[in-house]
């Protein structure tokens, strides 16, 4: 009997920074940097989550 094939996540892909003159430099609350480091956030967590997945 063959073994059943486990489903490979793919890893995460890390955010791109926004690129010269999306921000307008003034400050804005909903800044693209501050989506940017959310998603950086997000990347990072789910990308050790994957870490640790390995190890086990």
């Amino acid at each position: 009997m063959s073994s059943p094939e486990v489903a490979q996540i793919p890893p995460p892909v890390p955010p791109k920074p926004p690129v010269q003159g999306e921000c307008c430099e003034r400050g804005c609350e909903n800044c693209v940097w501050v989506f940017y480091y959310e998603a950086l956030r997000r990347y990072e967590a789910a990308y050790a989550d994957g870490q640790q997945q390995g190890l086990k």
